[in-house]
């Protein structure tokens, strides 16, 4: 089911296992967190700019 510990990905599978109980050790560091909001903030701007690009296809 899981890799085992010697293929290296032994510790990111625990990391995801939720015991009943128990939250799961998943942890962001500030870095991450702001570089997320700002991957968000441009897929944002994408969408944004994709529906006016198409709105402009429209009207022609």
């Amino acid at each position: 089911m899981f890799p085992t510990p010697d293929s290296g990905f032994g510790n990111l599978a625990e990391d995801f296992v939720f015991r009943a109980g128990q939250r799961p050790r998943f942890h962001l560091s500030r870095q991450e967190i702001v570089s997320l909001l700002n991957a968000l903030g441009r897929v944002s701007t994408s969408i944004r700019e994709l529906k006016n690009f198409r709105s402009l296809l429209a009207e022609e």
